[in-house]
């Protein structure tokens, strides 16, 4: 009777501890197969934000019965309110690739940053005017969301990183002209100047001035505004420009001064930010002009 008690207790006992194993061996399937479904989810939505990100970059026109043109952005450089965007194009000729080149544009956008116009490099008037109504829709729907890239709206005031490459410049003291740059002898030390950035750069080339070297002074450097004399060397003249930028944005822009001719123009800038404009240099020298810079950016002729 005791050994039928002691076999029916190891029995029993045997029982549980096989439940026992076969709920582990259950819950680790379980973790498992929720561990693959987990991996599955997180390599979706990877590969649907790649394929967003790619569509959010490229776009496709048709050119007739099967041709098609593939715009994608291989380039995004923001220029004051201007954002220039250069593609790779690629054209297809019955889903097969006959062709590719580069092109590249310039997005031009209002201070609400609605599109105002789209220039194609090299060439004047709004390239839009000159497309089809669905080339026309495929562009805008892209400068929409160009416009909306959160990492080409940021801006770093206080530094001036967008247009020289300098996080903390110097503030060049004014009076300050092209007579005592020159008595100077051009002293880096006592007219301390900086590189530009490409933004910089790119402006002034858009704007006439491609030139084989540029740097800037600072004339100001105050909260949201920075005001900037730019050096311009081209050959062996130099030309001398007046930006004033707020925020990331370029306000204004007139050159002052030219030298390396037979008729040079000087220039002198007083501390209230008053500019005279001279014919000539030294002592001969006679007043051409006479500019202020006004709260809003704006150079104006006195």
């Amino acid at each position: 009777m005791r050994t039928n008690k002691i076999f029916l207790y190891l029995l029993i006992f045997l029982s549980i501890q096989i439940s026992c194993k076969k709920g582990e061996i259950n819950s680790e399937i379980s973790n498992f197969n929720k561990g693959q479904q987990d991996s599955v989810k997180i390599s979706t939505i990877e590969s649907n934000r790649e394929a967003s990100e790619e569509e959010s970059r490229s776009f496709v026109i048709s050119c007739g019965s099967g041709c098609a043109i593939r715009y994608t952005s291989k380039q995004i450089t923001k220029q004051g309110s201007d954002i220039k965007v250069t593609f790779k194009v690629e054209m297809y000729e019955d889903e097969a690739l006959t062709d590719e080149y580069d092109e590249t544009y310039i997005f031009s956008y209002s201070s609400a940053l609605k599109l105002e116009k789209i220039t194609r490099e090299g060439e004047k008037g709004n390239f839009l005017n000159t497309q089809m109504p669905d080339e026309q829709k495929s562009f805008t729907e892209f400068a929409e969301r160009l416009a909306g890239k959160k990492d080409l709206n940021k801006t770093d005031v206080s530094t001036g990183n967008l247009f020289i490459k300098n996080k903390n410049p110097k503030v060049i003291s004014l009076p300050f002209g092209f007579s005592q740059y020159f008595d100077d002898g051009f002293s880096e030390v006592m007219n301390p100047h900086y590189p530009l950035t490409e933004n910089l750069i790119s402006y002034l080339k858009s704007k006439g001035y491609d030139a084989e070297s540029f740097k800037a002074f600072v004339l100001r450097n105050e909260k949201d505004m920075m005001v900037l004399l730019v050096s311009v060397q081209r050959g062996d003249s130099e030309y001398f420009v007046i930006v004033t930028t707020k925020n990331d944005k370029i306000l204004d822009f007139k050159e002052v001064g030219s030298v390396g001719s037979d008729n040079p123009v000087t220039f002198n800038i007083l501390p209230s930010l008053i500019i005279e404009t001279y014919n000539g240099s030294g002592n001969s020298a006679l007043l051409s002009g006479k500019f202020k810079i006004s709260g809003e950016g704006k150079i104006i002729r006195q």
